[in-house]
């Protein structure tokens, strides 16, 4: 009688295995940012600067900027600050929703520059989520996995 109960619960976890499923998904959409003045000195968190606490992220969300908040999330504003040799640089998590051409756009506020906007075209493929372009201000800036997603905002 055991060894029908372990066979029998065996069939049942093999057959509710679904083989079509993926096992994992890619999420790679981030962008870093170096933030320069036109000495190409980077002033993130620095005196005159950009202050990374003050940044507010806008998702476009059907023709509309939606404010940025997940508070279940590490980064729940949609932007952590790093340091990369010895300089700051802001990891921006580019807005979820995708578009019908594959594209999202995230607006960066600041609260003493003239606001960003960055779009991202996303790969769904297989069901994952990669960044594959970016334009900043309607100007294509990076383009496929060549060289690290970093772009440069001169303000």
């Amino acid at each position: 009688m055991k060894k029908l109960l372990y066979l029998l619960l065996i069939s049942l976890i093999v057959i509710s295995c679904d083989k079509s499923e993926n096992c994992c998904t890619i999420v790679d959409t981030h962008v870093d940012i170096r933030f320069v003045d036109a000495n190409e000195d980077n002033i993130l968190d620095q005196t005159n600067g950009i202050e990374s606490s003050k940044i507010t992220i806008f998702n476009k969300v059907e023709n509309s900027w939606i404010e940025y908040s997940e508070g279940n999330l590490d980064y729940s504003k949609g932007y952590m600050v790093y340091e990369r040799d010895n300089e700051n640089y802001l990891r921006l998590f580019p807005n979820g929703d995708i578009t019908s051409n594959n594209l999202s756009e995230t607006k960066i506020q600041y609260s003493n520059f003239e606001p960003d906007v960055v779009k991202s075209q996303i790969d769904l493929s297989n069901g994952n989520m990669i960044c594959t372009k970016l334009w900043l201000n309607g100007v294509m800036i990076w383009e496929g996995n060549e060289s690290e997603r970093i772009i440069q905002i001169e303000k």
